[in-house]
C-alpha cells in the first residue's frame, strides 16, 4: 500500500486481529480493533474509547487516504467510514447516501466528536 495511506481494521477476535497484523506488518498506519457488529449493548460491542482513538486517528491522519474494513465490510467498517468522510468533510456521495451501516457505532462515534469538542473527554495521542 502506498504512502499516505492509513488503514483501520475492525476484527471479531484476537486471533483475527493477530493475522492481519501478521499479513500486514509493513504497513506503519495499520489500525486494528475489536468488537462485535452488534446494535444494542451486548458485551465485545464498540466502547466510547475506540471511538475516541477513531477521532484522533482521523485528526492526525486528515491528509492522508482511509482504508476501512472488516469482515464483511458491510456494517462495522461502513460506519466508521461514513464518519470520518463526514468528519473531515471528505464528500463522497455513496457513504453519505449509505443507509446500511452500524447505527451503534456511528452514534457513538458522533458522541465522542460531540463530547470532544465540547471539551468533556479527552481524544489521546
Amino acid at each position: 500500500m502506498k504512502k499516505g495511506y492509513v488503514v483501520i481494521s475492525i476484527n471479531d477476535t484476537k486471533h483475527e486481529e493477530m493475522w492481519v497484523r501478521a499479513q500486514h506488518k509493513s504497513f506503519s498506519n495499520l489500525f486494528t480493533y475489536i468488537f462485535a457488529d452488534v446494535e444494542e449493548g451486548e458485551d465485545c460491542a464498540f466502547t466510547e474509547e475506540q471511538a475516541l482513538d477513531i477521532l484522533n486517528i482521523a485528526d492526525r491522519f486528515n491528509k492522508s487516504s482511509f482504508v476501512v474494513h472488516c469482515f464483511l465490510g458491510c456494517s462495522r467498517s461502513v460506519a466508521v467510514a461514513k464518519w470520518i468522510n463526514e468528519y473531515l468533510g471528505l464528500g463522497d456521495e455513496e457513504l453519505e447516501q449509505c443507509k446500511h451501516y452500524n447505527k451503534r457505532v456511528y452514534e457513538m462515534l458522533k458522541e465522542a466528536e460531540k463530547k470532544y469538542w465540547e471539551g468533556s473527554v479527552y481524544a489521546p495521542l
